[in-house]
């Protein structure tokens, strides 16, 4: 019987062993979660930094180009107003003439 309680012993003790490595296991799996989780956590906010940077820089080159378009616009209307004052004259009597029918 010494050999019974022997394999006995060791089967106990095996099935010790592999509960130990159950639990261990279960810890390393939560430890790999919980890094995953954190490492999601840090690409969202990487997401998020970049998009924010993203977007002032869009703004930022929108607000260019609408500097640019409302300087070319000025300068192009004050060269028609310039235009304009020195044919005013001109353009007064053709408009009185048409309206007269003269």
């Amino acid at each position: 019987m010494g050999e019974i309680e022997e394999i006995i012993k060791l089967d106990n003790q095996l099935s010790q062993r592999i509960e130990e490595a159950k639990l261990h296991s279960q810890e390393i799996i939560k430890k790999a979660r919980e890094e995953a989780d954190r490492i999601v956590e840090m690409s969202k906010e990487e997401v998020v930094a970049y998009g924010k940077k993203r977007e002032t820089e869009l703004k930022e080159r929108i607000e260019e180009v609408e500097r640019e378009y409302r300087k070319k616009f000025n300068n192009r209307k004050e060269e028609i107003m310039r235009v304009f004052e020195v044919h005013k004259k001109e353009i007064l009597e053709e408009v009185v003439k048409k309206v007269l029918g003269i």
